[in-house]
């Protein structure tokens, strides 16, 4: 049976689909692994890759080890004329499966026997490295697939830069940047990004000035996420005038803010107590056809609410049911602090009764009910 298989050509991973279901009926036949392995083989040369990945994950499930799954496709490779991208489809199932030790363990047996992973798989792994934080750090395996002459590209840069950046090793993420001038990788836009934001929060802020300078010398021209990390920063230092001119800025240069530019801002103006800033850039948020979502009216509720503009913060709770989006416990408990802040506690109480139905509303009489007792500020 095995070798009918191996003599199937590419073009027929169906019809080996279907040998393989007539086979497994079979009474008395054993040898699933075997049988598994070669179909996975014939299929990848089709280019059927996810029927490959749901028989190789069926491997897994059976309880076989990577170290036994990956020794049973060495086995059966030659007799059908395979090509490695079945030990990458491999790695894939391991990653989507949780098992993340056992998808580095296959690099590693793919190096030992001469093969490459390919640079997309490697990025899933080190994606998923990133994320995972009972694994050894994402720089160990970037330079693992250095010493096995695996050739990076911008999306491996971006990925180890970001976790670079994200433990503060600012000294490791300007040699990687150096490192993809000297592979002949360019830098993109996300890699500038990622840069920029790990400046910022680590108060170099002069830094981080020149590197938006060293993008625009580059021919990288700064589009709408890098103009949010410098708006974002600047508004929390407190500087939100500041960062309004660079919405101007942006509109000069055509690039089109979009809700989260108008978020951030919004958020900075409430945290300074200019609501009334806040509330016409609500407007300007219109003006560009946006739309606005939760966080926008629930940021200028809380801060609304914060200057004891009661009114305003309720009209504003009208136009988001208005717009059909709903209000949430953040929404309510801007308002019920609100109005116990002011005293205004019989409606306070007449609101928490009105929504009392609201998934997880009652939890917030223990945050608002001792304050009904505080006096308001003179």
């Amino acid at each position: 049976m095995d070798y009918k298989l191996t003599q199937l050509r590419r073009v027929h991973g169906r019809l080996a689909l279907k040998f393989l279901d007539w086979v497994l009926c079979q009474p008395g036949f054993d040898q699933v692994a075997d049988i598994f392995c070669i179909t996975t083989h014939l299929l990848a040369r089709a280019r059927m890759y996810e029927p490959a990945k749901s028989i190789l994950k069926e491997l897994t499930t059976m309880g076989m080890g990577c170290n036994a799954v990956f020794d049973n496709l060495i086995h059966t490779y030659r007799r059908c004329n395979s090509n490695p991208a079945v030990f990458d489809i491999l790695i894939k199932v391991y990653v989507q499966e949780g098992l993340l030790r056992d998808a580095v363990e296959t690099f590693r047996l793919m190096g030992a026997r001469g093969f490459k992973a390919s640079i997309h798989t490697c990025n899933t792994i080190l994606a998923a490295i990133a994320k995972d934080e009972r694994m050894p750090s994402v720089w160990l395996f970037f330079k693992e697939m250095l010493s096995k002459k695996i050739c990076p590209d911008v999306t491996t840069f971006n990925i180890v830069l970001n976790s670079l950046c994200l433990e503060g090793k600012l000294k490791k993420a300007g040699y990687l940047l150096k490192r993809m001038a000297e592979v002949g990788c360019r830098p993109s836009i996300i890699t500038y990004n990622t840069l920029l934001s790990c400046y910022f929060r680590k108060g170099k802020y002069k830094e981080a000035l020149m590197l938006i300078d060293c993008m625009e010398v580059k021919g990288i021209k700064p589009d709408v996420c890098t103009y949010n990390v410098v708006i974002d920063n600047l508004c929390k230092m407190n500087r939100s005038s500041k960062a309004y001119l660079l919405l101007k800025k942006m509109r000069k240069k055509r690039i089109s803010p979009n809700v989260v530019t108008y978020n951030t801002l919004i958020n900075g103006f409430c945290k300074e107590q200019k609501t009334s800033v806040a509330t016409k850039l609500l407007n300007e948020l219109l003006q560009e056809n946006l739309e606005p979502n939760a966080i926008t009216y629930n940021t200028l509720i809380d801060g609304h609410c914060q200057d004891g503009n009661i009114e305003e913060a309720l009209e504003l709770l009208h136009n988001m049911e208005d717009v059909g989006l709903i209000p949430s416990v953040v929404t309510y408990g801007a308002l019920l602090k609100g109005l116990c802040k002011y005293s205004e506690l019989e409606r306070a109480t007449e609101l928490f009764d009105n929504v009392r139905c609201v998934e997880e509303i009652q939890k917030l009489h223990i945050n608002w009910f001792p304050m009904a007792t505080t006096p308001s500020p003179k």
